[in-house]
Protein backbone atom coordinates (compact mmCIF):
# COMPACT_ATOMS: atom_id res chain seq x y z
CA UNK A 1 0.00 0.00 0.00
CA UNK A 2 1.84 3.09 -1.23
CA UNK A 3 -0.45 5.51 0.62
CA UNK A 4 1.56 5.20 3.83
CA UNK A 5 3.60 8.27 4.74
CA UNK A 6 6.80 6.22 5.02
CA UNK A 7 6.85 5.86 1.24
CA UNK A 8 7.39 9.62 1.06
CA UNK A 9 10.72 9.29 2.84
CA UNK A 10 14.00 9.20 0.94
CA UNK A 11 14.66 5.60 1.97
CA UNK A 12 11.08 4.58 1.18
CA UNK A 13 11.42 6.03 -2.33
CA UNK A 14 14.80 4.34 -2.79
CA UNK A 15 13.24 1.03 -1.72
CA UNK A 16 10.27 1.43 -4.07
CA UNK A 17 12.70 2.22 -6.91
CA UNK A 18 14.78 -0.87 -5.99
CA UNK A 19 17.84 1.25 -5.14
CA UNK A 20 18.04 -0.35 -1.67
CA UNK A 21 16.94 -3.81 -0.51
CA UNK A 22 14.22 -4.62 2.00
CA UNK A 23 16.89 -5.30 4.64
CA UNK A 24 18.50 -1.91 4.07
CA UNK A 25 15.13 -0.21 4.15
CA UNK A 26 14.37 -1.91 7.48
CA UNK A 27 17.79 -0.77 8.78
CA UNK A 28 16.93 2.81 7.79
CA UNK A 29 13.63 2.65 9.66
CA UNK A 30 15.29 1.13 12.70
CA UNK A 31 18.03 3.79 12.66
CA UNK A 32 15.29 6.44 12.61
CA UNK A 33 13.60 4.88 15.64
CA UNK A 34 16.90 4.53 17.53
CA UNK A 35 17.90 8.11 16.74
CA UNK A 36 14.52 9.47 17.84
CA UNK A 37 14.61 7.46 21.08
CA UNK A 38 18.15 8.65 21.77
CA UNK A 39 17.23 12.27 21.06
CA UNK A 40 14.27 11.96 23.40
CA UNK A 41 16.38 10.28 26.08
CA UNK A 42 18.85 13.15 26.12
CA UNK A 43 16.02 15.72 26.06
CA UNK A 44 16.74 17.06 22.59
CA UNK A 45 13.14 17.00 21.42
CA UNK A 46 12.68 18.01 17.82
CA UNK A 47 10.14 20.67 18.74
CA UNK A 48 9.11 22.52 21.85
CA UNK A 49 5.74 21.47 23.20
CA UNK A 50 3.42 23.67 25.17
CA UNK A 51 2.92 22.52 28.73
CA UNK A 52 -0.48 22.65 30.35
CA UNK A 53 0.31 24.00 33.80
CA UNK A 54 -2.99 22.68 35.20
CA UNK A 55 -2.20 19.13 34.14
CA UNK A 56 -0.61 16.68 36.54
CA UNK A 57 1.56 15.60 33.60
CA UNK A 58 3.30 18.96 33.27
CA UNK A 59 6.52 17.63 34.75
CA UNK A 60 8.30 14.28 34.71
CA UNK A 61 7.93 11.90 37.64
CA UNK A 62 10.35 12.02 40.56
CA UNK A 63 13.55 10.17 39.52
CA UNK A 64 13.45 8.25 42.82
CA UNK A 65 9.92 6.95 42.23
CA UNK A 66 9.28 3.59 40.57
CA UNK A 67 7.98 5.35 37.44
CA UNK A 68 11.05 7.61 37.38
CA UNK A 69 13.39 4.61 37.65
CA UNK A 70 11.55 2.85 34.79
CA UNK A 71 11.94 5.92 32.60
CA UNK A 72 15.63 6.20 33.52
CA UNK A 73 16.23 2.51 32.66
CA UNK A 74 14.41 2.88 29.34
CA UNK A 75 16.37 6.01 28.45
CA UNK A 76 19.66 4.38 29.43
CA UNK A 77 18.88 1.37 27.20
CA UNK A 78 17.96 3.73 24.34
CA UNK A 79 21.25 5.63 24.65
CA UNK A 80 23.29 2.42 24.88
CA UNK A 81 21.57 0.90 21.84
CA UNK A 82 22.04 4.10 19.85
CA UNK A 83 25.71 4.38 20.84
CA UNK A 84 26.40 0.78 19.80
CA UNK A 85 24.68 1.28 16.45
CA UNK A 86 26.38 4.65 15.95
CA UNK A 87 29.77 3.05 16.55
CA UNK A 88 28.99 0.44 13.88
CA UNK A 89 27.79 3.14 11.49
CA UNK A 90 30.97 5.18 12.06
CA UNK A 91 33.08 2.09 11.34
CA UNK A 92 31.61 2.14 7.80
CA UNK A 93 33.31 5.50 7.24
CA UNK A 94 32.45 9.16 7.69
CA UNK A 95 30.72 9.44 4.30
CA UNK A 96 28.53 6.43 5.15
CA UNK A 97 27.59 7.94 8.50
CA UNK A 98 26.73 11.28 6.91
CA UNK A 99 24.76 9.64 4.10
CA UNK A 100 22.62 7.61 6.54
CA UNK A 101 22.05 10.55 8.87
CA UNK A 102 21.19 12.86 5.97
CA UNK A 103 18.78 10.37 4.38
CA UNK A 104 17.08 9.12 7.52
CA UNK A 105 17.17 12.07 9.91
CA UNK A 106 16.96 14.98 7.47
CA UNK A 107 15.17 13.19 4.59
CA UNK A 108 17.81 14.36 2.09
CA UNK A 109 18.53 12.35 -1.04
CA UNK A 110 22.06 11.03 -1.50
CA UNK A 111 23.99 12.89 -4.18
CA UNK A 112 25.53 11.00 -7.07
CA UNK A 113 26.93 7.53 -7.24
CA UNK A 114 29.26 8.12 -4.32
CA UNK A 115 26.37 9.26 -2.12
CA UNK A 116 24.30 6.18 -2.97
CA UNK A 117 27.26 3.89 -2.35
CA UNK A 118 27.95 5.55 1.01
CA UNK A 119 24.29 5.20 2.01
CA UNK A 120 24.31 1.52 1.03
CA UNK A 121 27.57 0.97 2.92
CA UNK A 122 26.19 2.58 6.09
CA UNK A 123 22.84 0.79 5.94
CA UNK A 124 24.61 -2.50 5.24
CA UNK A 125 26.74 -2.05 8.35
CA UNK A 126 23.61 -1.37 10.42
CA UNK A 127 21.68 -4.26 8.87
CA UNK A 128 24.56 -6.61 9.68
CA UNK A 129 24.76 -5.25 13.24
CA UNK A 130 21.04 -5.85 13.77
CA UNK A 131 21.20 -9.23 11.96
CA UNK A 132 18.70 -8.15 9.32
CA UNK A 133 20.78 -9.71 6.54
Amino acid sequence: DVRHSEWGTVCGILFLNERITAELYEASKRWGRFEAANRSAICMLGQVRAINMESSHSHPPDPDSEEGRKIARRETRAREAFNAAHEVLCSAGKLAELAVRDAVERNEHPVGTEGHEALNRGLTALATHWRLR
